[in-house]
């Protein structure tokens, strides 16, 4: 078989039916959370009219295999917890996933400085141990933009830095 063989095979794939087409959603959906602009960039991805992939994306919902509610919430903890990242990271990414602002305000508003400063405080200490700084204000200026591109906001990042020169400080004192 010749190459050209190949490729017009490939260029011969059947279209994807209505049928086959929710299939593979619902088992995408079984398996993860998607948000509702995810799907609907897949079923763009498998060249279904728009008709058909807003019905498809209408059951889906209304059998709640998709709700962005949802999926929003779990995006938001995972972030946090083991993605180690900040409110804005998080909001960029909920954007550019379709999310609205409307779902994910409120979600990302219910979490707590507290939760926030309990992932940020380790994660500068553990940063400031591997920075190449030549004095204490590089340091500072290096683990200040360390945190603001992890999308944490930047008085959370300066109040850890703060209680940090004061640790160091005290530990100074005490020897």
């Amino acid at each position: 078989m010749t190459t050209t063989d190949n490729t017009n095979k490939t260029k011969e794939k059947k279209e994807m039916t209505e049928k086959q087409a929710y299939a593979r959603l619902t088992a995408m959906c079984a398996r993860s959370e998607h948000s509702s602009r995810q799907l609907l960039d897949r079923m763009t991805l498998w060249q279904l009219d728009d008709e058909t992939q807003q019905r498809l994306l209408a059951r889906l919902v209304s059998e709640r295999y998709v709700d962005d509610a949802r999926y929003c919430e779990m995006f938001v903890n995972d972030r946090v917890k083991f993605g180690k990242w900040g409110r804005y990271k998080i909001e960029m990414m909920l954007r550019q996933r379709g999310i609205d602002s409307d779902i994910y305000t409120p979600v990302l508003d219910a979490i707590d400085d507290d939760s926030y400063l309990e992932v940020l405080r380790p994660m500068l200490l553990s940063k400031s141990k591997t920075v190449k700084a030549s004095s204490d204000y590089q340091r500072h200026y290096k683990l200040l933009t360390y945190g603001i591109g992890r999308g944490y906001d930047i008085d959370l990042v300066k109040r850890c830095l703060e209680e940090y020169i004061e640790c160091d400080t005290c530990c100074d004192e005490d020897m």
